[in-house]
């Protein structure tokens, strides 16, 4: 917009008529059906800025892997984590990758880069199983369960009812 700043869409979307609505604090970007895209802060100044969604940057990614290396998507992870991913096979990182998307689109992109940084942290290793497992759990943190209590029921009767031999009535079975 104006020559100096820069919303991506997508990728995928090169070529491609989109909507864009210039608010005062917002820009949104939407499909040419009219289905919001993406909404980013809006810019101001002389300066050039470009601004992405890593999440639009993550599928195209995944098939131009080391592409992913340089890109702002990568750049959310840790130095640990972009190292390992560095060392990785073309084919394991291609399906990291892929794993990143998932999971960015399910949690978000700040619990995915966390989780990787913590499971890699932990075993030395980022399998995708150990990394999900690590994202449901960040996530839950603010949301736990109260602890569950007994409301009137003592195990003590229950002992003692066992202990004489009674049937459902409370009744001793040599009774009825």
């Amino acid at each position: 917009m104006d020559g100096r700043h820069r919303y991506l869409a997508s990728p995928s979307l090169a070529c491609v008529s989109l909507t864009v609505g210039v608010r005062a604090f917002t820009v949104e970007i939407d499909s040419p059906d009219g289905t919001p895209l993406r909404t980013y802060r809006r810019r101001s100044g002389k300066l050039f800025t470009s601004d992405e969604d890593p999440l639009a940057l993550l599928e195209p990614l995944s098939m131009k892997t080391r592409a992913f290396m340089q890109s702002s998507a990568c750049a959310l992870f840790d130095e640990d984590v972009r190292g390992a991913f560095g060392s990785m096979a073309t084919d394991e990182l291609k399906g990291r990758v892929k794993v990143i998307s998932r999971l960015a689109r399910a949690y978000g992109m700040g619990i995915a880069a966390r989780a990787f940084s913590e499971a890699l942290r932990a075993t030395g290793k980022m399998r995708p199983a150990d990394v999900e497992m690590r994202c449901a759990r960040i996530r839950a943190q603010g949301t736990r369960a109260k602890a569950a209590r007994e409301l009137g029921t003592r195990l003590a009767d229950y002992d003692g009812f066992m202990l004489r031999g009674g049937d459902r009535d409370g009744q001793a079975a040599a009774e009825g």
